[in-house]
């Protein structure tokens, strides 16, 4: 009984409730810019890899490290063809002049050896969209050989990015024999500035719109302006932790003074101080969280936000400097133990 008292009491007190408000502002401030922060730089991200496609050519195969590499993704590996031949006459744009007027094949498992998938860009798509594509056949001859590789026409695709035909496994590794060193092409999940860095001889073969440049310009300026304040908020909340430290040490030894007067023994004392200690801050953090959905509930209107992606690395350093301080206040006030 006493010791419910004791935590009542401690509860009750304004110190308790300012301790307890404070807490709650700077972990919650601290969970929503966490959260929107890494929410903007996923849609970077996105941004950069759906917008994106980059090509490179190597003497040796480096299919395996580029598979691997983080700054890009969907690493596929490619043939050019040199000349096309199209007896219809409607398929003349597929020589894509981002790629130097040669047409790019990749691979389709999926594909029978005589049919191959056509991807157009937009801008070419709405020419040929009413096309009876299905009789139609190509013929290709690659580079300067004299073997000659005919195809049907299995589907046509819209392309965002360059004109390509995908082919079967069967007829790609025959291609692949035939080309001139390895070929790939891939996605950026960086900006090109940095993929250049990575990847020596990297191509970049598709850029932004203007509306996607402003698209991203905005992002990356809301990113800036957040990450400054993420920086000055984790200062304040180291200072502020502090501050409550050392203020809940002269509180808990005035307490302990009184409590062995009231004739609790150590352990008593000992457990009052640690049910203080989680009550102050296992509630704030819960209701700091609450806070932070419906806050993010609110920005939800606004932009899209995943309530699960979060800085985990920042959560970590979070959780170890509030573990670090309630053991620096537990100790400290053990000391005043008989």
């Amino acid at each position: 009984m006493k010791n419910k008292l004791i935590i009542k009491s401690f509860i009750r007190r304004k110190i308790f409730i300012l301790y307890f408000i404070l807490s709650i502002i700077i972990y919650s401030t601290l969970l929503v810019i966490n959260v929107t922060l890494t929410n903007l730089q996923e849609n970077r991200k996105k941004n950069i890899y759906h917008n994106s496609l980059a090509s490179l050519h190597e003497s040796n195969d480096y299919y395996d490290q580029l598979n691997s590499n983080k700054l890009i993704g969907d690493v596929k590996r490619v043939v050019y063809f040199d000349n096309l031949e199209d007896k219809t006459g409607r398929y003349y744009f597929l020589l894509d002049p981002k790629i130097d007027n040669r047409v790019l094949v990749y691979e389709d498992r999926s594909l029978k050896d005589d049919f191959i998938d056509i991807y157009l860009c937009k801008k070419d798509y709405s020419n040929i969209e009413n096309t009876p594509y299905q009789e139609d056949t190509l013929s290709f001859s690659f580079n300067d050989t004299e073997e000659e590789f005919s195809f049907n026409i299995n589907k046509l695709y819209k392309s965002k990015h360059v004109n390509s035909i995908a082919v079967s496994s069967k007829i790609f590794a025959k291609l692949l024999k035939l080309n001139d060193g390895y070929d790939y092409t891939f996605k950026l999940y960086e900006s090109e500035t940095n993929i250049k860095k990575n990847i020596k001889n990297v191509r970049i073969l598709t850029s932004y719109t203007e509306d996607e440049m402003l698209i991203s310009h905005r992002i990356n300026q809301y990113i800036t302006v957040l990450i400054i304040f993420d920086v000055m908020m984790f200062i304040i909340f180291i200072i502020i932790i502090f501050i409550i430290s050392n203020n809940l040490i002269n509180d808990l030894n005035k307490n302990i003074n009184l409590e062995y007067l009231l004739g609790f023994n150590n352990l008593q004392i000992s457990n009052n101080i640690l049910v203080r200690l989680v009550l102050l801050n296992i509630s704030s953090i819960i209701i700091a969280i609450i806070g932070s959905f419906i806050i993010l509930s609110l920005f939800k209107i606004f932009i899209k936000i995943d309530y699960f992606l979060i800085n985990y690395y920042l959560l970590g350093i979070m959780i170890i400097i509030l573990i670090i301080e309630n053991m620096y206040v537990v100790i400290k006030s053990f000391r005043r133990l008989r």
